[in-house]
């Protein structure tokens, strides 16, 4: 089972970065030893038809890594200890996210090639609880 953001921990289970595969996943590369990354997109470009195509692409290539391929942020929130102030989606900013199954950071790392990425990914390990 591969646990995304819909899904509930069950009662009685402990929270752990790594996952377990579907038989889909295990065929395509996917093992019960991986762990989970979060990949943060930072900047923003114009949704062009060659920029939508090379994310379809990118996506397809990953395919069953995906633990959930994420969504584009819209805006946001950042809350203090003072107060709180509203984050517009902006070049440099964190514009969207995706969590991936991966053996290693470095592994992470490689599954970005051909993401056509605006500034940067910035990549964080899920760490056990």
């Amino acid at each position: 089972m591969l646990w995304n953001v819909k899904n509930e921990i069950p009662a009685g289970s402990t929270m752990s970065s790594r996952v377990a595969c579907n038989p889909a996943a295990v065929s395509s590369g996917c093992k019960e030893s991986m762990k989970k990354f979060m990949y943060l997109y930072v900047g923003w470009g114009e949704p062009t038809p060659e920029v939508k195509k090379a994310w379809g692409d990118w996506f397809a290539a990953v395919g069953p890594r995906f633990v959930d391929s994420g969504n584009p942020f819209s805006g946001g929130r950042q809350v203090t200890k003072t107060g709180s102030s509203d984050l517009t989606v902006e070049s440099g900013e964190i514009t969207g996210y995706s969590i991936i199954n991966a053996e290693s950071i470095d592994e992470a790392q490689k599954l970005l090639d051909g993401c056509p990425i605006f500034d940067s990914v910035r990549i964080y390990e899920a760490a056990t609880m």
